[in-house]
C-alpha cells in the first residue's frame, strides 16, 4: 500500500519559492508511487507551477479577513486582531475536520499557526516552518 502524504501550505497559486519546491518534492513522490495530496489554505487550488495529475488539490478556503484594512486608527488595529484570532480558529477547525476524514502516513506543513493537529493514525507530522529574512544593503 502506498504511503499517503498531505502536504498542507498556505496558498499553492503563489509563484514563489517554497511553493515551486514544494510542488516538484510532491511531483516526485507522486511519481514513484506515493499518494499525495496537496491542502491550501485558500479557496484557489490550481498551482502556478506544473502540478502532475497524480497530485490531489485539496482547498481549505480559511476565513483570511480583510488583509487590506486601515491600522491607523484603533478601530483598524482591533479589527485586525478580530480577523487575526477567527482566522486562526476557522483554519484549525478546519484542518482538523479534513483529517477526521482523510487518514495520512505524513502530514507537512508549511503554516506556522501554532497548533498541531491531532492525526488519527499518522505516524509522523513534519513541520516546515519557513522564515525568509533579508538584509538589505544600502548604499548611500
Amino acid at each position: 500500500m502506498p504511503k499517503r502524504i498531505i502536504y498542507h501550505i498556505g496558498d499553492i497559486s503563489r509563484p514563489g519559492g517554497m511553493e515551486r519546491i514544494i510542488v516538484l518534492k510532491a511531483n516526485w513522490l507522486a511519481e514513484h508511487g506515493y499518494q499525495v495530496t496537496m491542502l491550501s489554505m485558500s479557496s484557489l487550488v490550481e498551482s502556478f507551477f506544473p502540478l502532475s495529475s497524480k497530485v490531489k488539490m485539496e482547498a481549505l478556503d480559511v476565513f483570511q479577513g480583510s488583509v487590506y484594512d486601515e491600522k491607523r486608527n484603533l478601530w483598524g488595529a482591533l479589527k485586525s486582531v478580530y480577523y487575526s484570532i477567527r482566522s486562526r480558529i476557522d483554519h484549525k477547525r478546519k484542518v482538523e475536520k479534513y483529517l477526521e476524514s482523510h487518514s495520512c502516513d505524513y502530514f507537512i506543513t508549511l503554516v506556522n499557526r501554532g497548533f498541531i493537529p491531532k492525526l488519527k493514525d499518522a505516524r509522523s507530522i513534519l513541520r516546515y516552518i519557513f522564515q525568509v529574512r533579508q538584509k538589505s544593503n544600502f548604499i548611500s
